[in-house]
């Protein structure tokens, strides 16, 4: 009797404080502690920020739970509407950005700030190109061998770093387009058309540039004799979001390709 007295006093010391963390996380998930409490940004829109405003929007932050706020000064008719009478950095802004620093204390809710206007936090006529966020574009030059080149490759903006420039052997028949082949081309609407050539080829890839907005279903199909047609590819084209800041070319491309 005496021997299991001592094994059993360690299985108990080695159960409660695995009982107590799992009480611990319990408790974390149904009172978060404010060191887990998410952040989100705060935009001010456009000179359209007042002290209730910032009263009502703190106090809807503590309510539901946000532990802290990014304040974020943003223009360029981003609201909607016409400019607000708070102009950045001007009196009565800073007034506007301390009475925010004591509310968000009132309430429980910490202040942050980006440290300069803008979406990018940090832009400016001071960034120089260098500096800025920037994208990878490319252009193509096409050779025919052998032979030597010593020439300008064209260059895709005003301002660019090189990266790499890639030689590799063409793809065979890789301009070998649809347009070669001296389509005849027909169709009732736009949405649907109808490409008709004399003789049977070889298609690895469909290219379709948007000239606006669209997002739109597309089928391709094919046929040997005008009449059946099976389907080839179903597929989508989505470029409805337009936005500048994605790339050189919002309405780029989109290209379909099919297995050999």
């Amino acid at each position: 009797m005496s021997e299991r007295w001592p094994k059993l006093g360690l299985t108990l010391c080695l159960l409660l404080p695995a009982l107590a963390q799992a009480d611990g996380l319990a408790r974390g998930f149904q009172h978060p502690p404010d060191s887990t409490k998410p952040r989100c940004y705060w935009y001010w829109l456009d000179g359209h920020v007042s002290r209730v405003g910032i009263k009502h929007d703190l106090e809807a932050m503590k309510r539901v739970g946000i532990g802290e706020a990014y304040i974020g000064i943003i223009g360029g008719g981003q609201s909607g509407r016409a400019n607000g009478e708070v102009k950045a950095l001007s009196p009565q802004f800073w007034k506007l950005m301390e009475y925010a620093v004591r509310e968000g204390g009132r309430v429980g809710v910490n202040i942050g700030v980006f440290n300069s206007p803008g979406w990018s936090q940090s832009g400016g006529p001071w960034i120089q190109p260098g500096q800025a966020m920037r994208y990878v574009s490319f252009l193509e030059t096409r050779l025919r061998g052998p032979r030597e080149y010593a020439g300008r490759l064209a260059a895709p903006t005003n301002w660019f770093q090189d990266i790499a420039v890639l030689a590799f052997p063409a793809p065979a028949k890789d301009d070998d387009t649809i347009t070669r082949h001296s389509p005849t081309i027909t169709g009732s609407t736009l949405s649907n058309l109808t490409y008709k050539v004399e003789q049977p080829f070889t298609a690895r890839s469909l290219e379709i540039t948007p000239l606006q907005a669209v997002n739109v279903s597309c089928a391709l199909e094919s046929s040997e004799d005008g009449k059946q047609y099976q389907t080839v590819r179903r597929f989508a084209v989505d470029r409805h979001r337009l936005t500048l800041q994605v790339g050189p070319v919002p309405l780029a491309p989109v290209m379909i390709s099919f297995p050999a």
